[in-house]
């Protein structure tokens, strides 16, 4: 919640020497914090079965459970915050969230990240603060997440941006079945390995950070061209396909040229975007389009990746 940013093991060896937390809260937080706070959640599990004591296990459940025994009672301190003995059942564990919730780091780190997904990398101060405010006013609103995005939404330095933050390989590929209309349920690990092709390794990426979500990691040559396999593939029953949405034409494309105007639309590029990919396969755009599903389908897939790779497509 608090983030790499506010990290300040490297600057302090006590709690009380971090700024604020003589004060009942601590700027930010060193390692003694996170050992607290592991403390502050014992007990608090889930229910699939696990055992508990004898002759007693959690629920199978799936869900969220509290064992209470496993808890540690006694006093913590974190963020300079003093957490009493004996508190009731998961006292110690809520009040340690509602305290993060509202920490003012949580506020600059959390918005930096929801600034980034939505295509600002290098927001200036200002915008940045606008939503730190956003955050911190409406920490108690049902749509706090809702009020923050409308704040970035109709701060002028967003409305300016151009798009220029790439899509991440395994949300381009999610953007393509949707705009295909494909159904997929993957039955084996093929998806991931197309996808491991792109730099995506799906449940496998080591940092506790995840995947970069930074436009420079991914605008190279490994992704780009991982993704062309990744959509020419994408078809396949191999990676779990139950819809072909790629072997017949959609009613009214009954030349090639609404067809490659379908398309488009569908992955909002501009019709002439799709000039090339026709002049590519030599078919004429007032030709009809063939009956035959084999030839229909490769040139469905060339035509819908044409339009994938297009930049309005490959941009949030």
């Amino acid at each position: 919640t608090l983030g790499q940013e506010n990290y300040f093991n490297d600057r302090y060896e006590n709690w009380h020497q971090v700024p604020g937390a003589e004060n009942g809260l601590a700027e930010g937080y060193i390692d003694a914090d996170v050992y607290e706070v592991a403390r502050a959640l014992t007990g608090w599990s889930i229910g699939d079965g696990r055992y508990v004591d004898e002759n007693a296990n959690t629920p199978i459940t799936g869900q969220f459970a509290y064992v209470e025994n496993w808890h540690d009672p006694y006093q913590k301190r974190i963020l300079g915050r003093e957490f009493p003995a004996f508190s009731g059942p998961m006292e110690d564990g809520e009040t340690l969230l509602d305290m993060l919730a509202a920490h003012p780091g949580t506020a600059h780190f959390v918005t930096g990240k929801i600034l980034r997904t939505l295509g600002m990398e290098n927001p200036s101060d200002a915008l940045h603060q606008a939503a730190v405010e956003s955050f911190l006013a409406n920490r108690d609103a049902d749509d706090q997440i809702g009020q923050l995005v409308r704040t970035i939404a109709m701060h002028p330095e967003f409305e300016a941006a151009p798009p220029t933050k790439l899509r991440r390989p395994f949300e381009l590929l999610a953007a393509y079945f949707r705009a295909t209309g494909a159904q997929v349920s993957p039955r084996s690990d093929d998806i991931n390995w197309l996808l491991a092709q792109s730099g995506w390794t799906q449940h496998r990426v080591r940092p506790p950070t995840g995947h970069s979500d930074t436009t420079e990691d991914w605008a190279n040559t490994r992704m780009i061209n991982g993704v062309v396999s990744l959509l020419q593939s994408a078809h396949a029953e191999d990676i779990g396909l139950t819809d072909h949405p790629l072997n017949f034409a959609p009613d009214g494309a009954q030349t090639y040229g609404a067809l490659a105007e379908y398309w488009a639309n569908r992955f909002f590029v501009p019709p002439e975007a799709m000039t090339p990919a026709l002049e590519l396969m030599n078919l004429d755009a007032e030709q009809d389009v063939t009956e035959d599903p084999g030839d229909l389908e490769w040139i469905n897939t060339i035509l819908a990746t044409n339009a994938a790779l297009g930049p309005e497509f490959l941009f949030r």
